[in-house]
């Protein structure tokens, strides 16, 4: 479920790791 979230961990994308992390 989160592993897009755990892939992308990048201070700009911190965002976009938080809406795939939801």
């Amino acid at each position: 479920m989160s592993v897009g979230c755990f892939k992308i961990k990048t201070p700009p994308l911190e965002v976009s790791c938080l809406l795939l992390c939801v």
